[in-house]
């Protein structure tokens, strides 16, 4: 239990710092196609912060890490899978930059693989979403 904590920890911390990471190469090299971040947030409604806290990282992480990576680790490697299914993730997320979800989805499969279950992943998932909303609240 502990070991699973400390991961989850792990986790969250490593998802925020990489988004940082990302974001700021995104607005060096790409800040022509990217929404400032003043313009791109507005406030958020209850019902959509809910969504992406709760909601999102549970269907996303069941969808991504409990049914599509166990698919692709048999029919592949596991590098292959995880990298594979991370680029799913990304671009499901419909967003012009895919470096943030991308690395997010890396240490989200890290966690589901480390702690061999989903749970984890969806903690994580969930804590970063709410880091990243606060802004917006």
């Amino acid at each position: 239990m502990k070991r699973m904590i400390f991961t989850i920890i792990q986790g969250i911390g490593m998802a925020v710092v990489l988004s940082f990471l990302s974001m700021w190469i995104g607005e060096q090299f790409f800040s022509t196609y990217l929404p400032r971040l003043s313009e791109s947030r507005q406030g958020i409604s209850i019902s959509s912060a809910t969504f992406s806290i709760v909601l999102a990282p549970i269907i996303e992480e069941y969808l991504i890490r409990v049914k599509l990576l166990p698919f692709l680790i048999r029919r592949t490697n596991l590098p292959a899978a995880v990298l594979f299914s991370s680029f799913i993730f990304s671009a499901l997320h419909g967003q012009v930059f895919l470096l943030p979800y991308f690395l997010n989805s890396l240490v989200y499969s890290w966690v589901s693989l480390k702690t061999k279950n989903a749970y984890g992943s969806m903690i994580v998932h969930s804590a970063y979403n709410f880091i990243a909303l606060i802004p917006g609240l």
